[in-house]
C-alpha cells in the first residue's frame, strides 16, 4: 500500500510540476507499456487517483520498457538457474527439458525466437518437448505450470502471476539480467 500512495502522489506531483494547467482538467493522459496495463495495476490505481484528485486517469499502451525472465519450476531440471540466457536455452534444448512457447508470433514469440537462434540452434518447434500453446502471456505461463516446464515471460506479467498465487507462484524466476533479455519501447508523444 505504502508503494501505491507513494506512486499516486508522484503522478499527482507529475501533473503539477510537468503541466501546471493540468491540474484543473478533466484527465490526465499517459503512455505506459502493455505489460503494464496487462497486470492490471493502472485499473486498480485509476480510481484512487480519481477519487484523490478529481482528476480522471487514462492511458495508452504502448511505451517504456520491461525485461525478460525465463521461469520455471524450482527442481529446475536442466539446471539453468544463473546462467545467461544463451547457456540456458542450450541447457534446456540438451535436457530435452519442457519448454512452453506463447508461439502466437507476439512481441514476446519473437523474442524468444531469437534468442534460441542466438543460442546457435534453430527453433525446436517440432521437439516433444517444446510446446507451443498460442495464447497469451498468462496462459501459456498456467500451461507452463501444468506441465512442469520453462517459460520466458516479460517480468511485469510474472509480477501479475506471482501476485495472483498470493506471493507464493509455482514458477520462480530461473534466469534474469542477461542484457538480451532487456526489452526497450519507443517512447510515443500523445
Amino acid at each position: 500500500m505504502k508503494k501505491l500512495k507513494v506512486l499516486l502522489l508522484t503522478l499527482a506531483l507529475v501533473s503539477l510540476l510537468v503541466a501546471p494547467g493540468l491540474v484543473k482538467a478533466e484527465t490526465l493522459m499517459m503512455a505506459t507499456t502493455t505489460s503494464t496495463d496487462n497486470t492490471g495495476l493502472l485499473d486498480e490505481l485509476a480510481p484512487m487517483f480519481q477519487k484523490d484528485t478529481g482528476i480522471e486517469l487514462k492511458w495508452t499502451a504502448v511505451v517504456m520498457y520491461n525485461d525478460f525472465v525465463i521461469i520455471g519450476p524450482d527442481s529446475d531440471p536442466a539446471g539453468i538457474k544463473g546462467l545467461p540466457v544463451v547457456q540456458a536455452m542450450k541447457a534446456v534444448a540438451d535436457a530435452k527439458a519442457a519448454f512452453v512457447s506463447r508461439g502466437d508470433n507476439s512481441g514476446t514469440n519473437k523474442k524468444e525466437i531469437s534468442l534460441w537462434k542466438v543460442a546457435g540452434m534453430a527453433v525446436p518447434d517440432k521437439a516433444e518437448w517444446y510446446i507451443q500453446t498460442g495464447q497469451g502471456m498468462i496462459k501459456s505461463i498456467t500451461v507452463a505450470e501444468e506441465r512442469d516446464a520453462y517459460i520466458m515471460t516479460d517480468r511485469g506479467t510474472y509480477i501479475k502471476y506471482s501476485a495472483n498465487k498470493n506471493g507464493s507462484p509455482e514458477l520462480k524466476v530461473l534466469v534474469e539480467g542477461d542484457k538480451s533479455l532487456f526489452n526497450q519501447y519507443s517512447v510515443l508523444a500523445v
